[in-house]
């Protein structure tokens, strides 16, 4: 791994282990009558590169200079972002760009919600 890259994913892997944790909690074990919570689009990995990263594990993150957040279906291009994990909120600043798929949206600011894929750019183009 690159000697820049290690304390950052170090740090993103102190700040997602204990959500990580939570969820294999969450889960039923085998052979038990309890159901297993129901995936939604919002669940899976995030990866999260950035110049600067810090936050709290059970609230939020966030990160400015070259921001990077990717997930399985889309990735977010920022100065300036901010991950909030318990309403699944993106919020971000500067040069901002949004990827699914093919489809693109760039604007100054987003606050969009993964759960609900709902939220809204200030002067998008």
């Amino acid at each position: 791994m690159i000697p820049r890259l290690a304390p950052i994913a170090f740090a993103l892997a102190t700040l997602l282990a204990p959500h990580a944790a939570a969820a294999q909690a969450a889960t039923a074990a085998p052979g038990s009558d309890d159901a297993l919570p129901e995936v939604t689009p919002s669940d899976g990995a995030i990866f999260l590169r950035a110049d600067r990263i810090e936050g709290t594990a059970d609230r939020s993150v966030e990160a400015a200079g070259k921001v990077e957040l990717r997930t399985r279906r889309a990735t977010v291009l920022a100065d300036w972002l901010r991950y909030d994990f318990v309403s699944d909120e993106i919020w971000g600043k500067g040069d901002v760009l949004i990827r699914h798929g093919v489809d693109w949206i760039t604007g100054p600011e987003v606050r969009f919600e993964r759960r609900t894929e709902t939220g809204f750019f200030t002067s998008p183009r």
